[in-house]
Order: structure tokens, then C-alpha cells, then sequence
């Protein structure tokens, strides 16, 4: 008898799984009042009802974008970049041409470098090598979808000059940016430091003096003379 109930419930089951997807359908179109248009009148209602479903899912999708930026944002401040990473990867699924989302992505990326985090085994099976090159590629995406997103470029600099060794791509990103800014100070440490690495040692004086010249920080001023004074040394040597 109780074989026979279960054969009974594994028929009903199945038959249950086969219609389901007309079922759904079927209780979307009483829900929203829409049963086989076939009239101009009953056709053009069921396309403004669905258009109204159509805007509200679209809303529903962009609050949801927003909301995964807004919980990267927090990540990020409590120092929890593997989570504030996927948390902005998944925002950019809503704002794919979004270049603030791919800069945070690069900013996470080189904090979990630096944290030495375990690539993922996405990231393994996409080929990433390590957590810098998926840095430069976010930042790169970031300066692509605005050329003259800076803050961008400046980021990008430090990781080809501090962590990649690249001293002159640096260099090629940052000097357009002191060139146009009367205050580029932490751009100018930074080109400075790229000169050092490829031996352009007047250059680098002239960045650090102009640091001195014109910043009015004092702690700028004396990051500059301490930096200064030990490069004239060694040229001296």
C-alpha cells in the first residue's frame, strides 16, 4: 500500500515539475489581469500592464546596484576588501560603464596584494595572476571609460611605480597631471621617487623643490628636504 502512495506522489510530482513554468505564467496573467488578449483594446492593456511590471523591475535593479556600492563603501572602511571587492564586481553588473566602480575594484585589488589575500578561484580560473594585475586592469577600465579621470591615473602610477616597477609608465601618467595642476604635491613625491628609479636624478630634485617652493604643508616641506638632501648626498658619493 505505501509503495503504491509513493508511486502515486512521485507521478504527481513530476507532472507538477513539468507545468510549473505554465503554471507561473499562468498566475503571472491572473495577477496582473491579462487572460489571452486577443482584441486591439485587451491587447494594448496587457502591453501597458507589462510595460508597468517591465519599470518596475528595472527600479528594483538599480536600487540593488546602488545598494551593493553602498556595502562595498562600508567593507572598505572596516578594512574588508575581499568583501568590499565582490561587492563592488557585483555593482558593476548594474552599472557596467560605471568608472568609479572599477576604480574602488582597483583600490580593493591592491589592498588585498598588499594584505597578501589568496586570489579566488574565479580569479584563478580567468588567469589572473596575482591581486596587482587585477588593479591595473580595473584602474586601466576606469581611465578608458573617462580619460580624464585622474585620481585614476594617479593610482594607477603608484601601482607601476611602488609595486610593479614600472617606473616609467608612471612617469607617462603623471607628468600630464603636474603639468595642468598648480598643486599636484603628491603627485610630485611620487614622480620624484620614478625618477630616482631610472636615475634622472635632476629631474627628481626639481620635483621635490618644487614640493618645497610651493606647498604650504609643513610636513610636505620637510618629506621633500629630508628626500632632497639624502638624493644630493648620494649623487655625491
Amino acid at each position: 500500500m505505501l509503495k503504491k502512495i509513493s508511486l502515486v506522489l512521485v507521478a504527481v510530482l513530476v507532472l507538477m515539475s513539468c507545468n510549473d513554468r505554465n503554471y507561473l505564467k499562468r498566475m503571472q496573467e491572473l495577477e496582473e489581469g491579462v487572460d489571452r488578449p486577443t482584441s486591439i483594446t485587451e491587447l494594448e492593456e496587457a502591453i501597458g500592464k507589462y510595460n508597468g511590471r517591465i519599470r518596475d523591475i528595472v527600479l528594483a535593479q538599480e536600487r540593488i546596484g546602488v545598494w551593493y556600492k553602498m556595502l562595498g563603501t562600508r567593507y572598505y572602511d572596516a578594512k574588508m576588501y575581499k568583501l568590499a571587492y565582490d561587492s563592488f564586481r557585483s555593482a558593476i553588473e548594474y552599472y557596467p560603464g560605471n568608472k568609479n566602480l572599477f576604480y574602488k575594484c582597483g583600490l580593493c585589488a591592491v589592498q588585498m596584494a598588499h594584505s597578501r589575500i589568496e586570489l579566488s578561484e574565479n580569479d584563478k580560473a580567468n588567469g589572473e595572476l596575482n591581486y596587482y594585475s587585477i588593479a591595473e586592469k580595473n584602474f586601466l577600465r576606469s581611465i578608458e571609460l573617462d580619460d580624464k579621470y585622474d585620481r585614476a591615473k594617479m593610482s594607477l602610477a603608484i601601482l607601476y611605480i611602488f609595486d610593479l616597477n614600472k617606473p616609467n609608465e608612471g612617469i607617462a601618467l603623471l607628468e600630464p597631471i603636474i603639468q595642468k595642476e598648480s598643486k599636484p604635491f603628491e603627485e610630485l613625491f611620487a614622480v620624484g621617487r620614478a625618477y630616482i628609479m631610472i636615475g634622472e636624478y635632476e629631474k627628481a630634485l626639481q620635483a621635490y623643490d618644487r614640493v618645497i617652493s610651493n606647498s604650504r604643508s609643513k610636513k610636505q616641506k620637510e618629506a621633500a628636504k629630508k628626500i632632497r638632501t639624502a638624493l644630493v648626498e648620494g649623487m655625491n658619493k
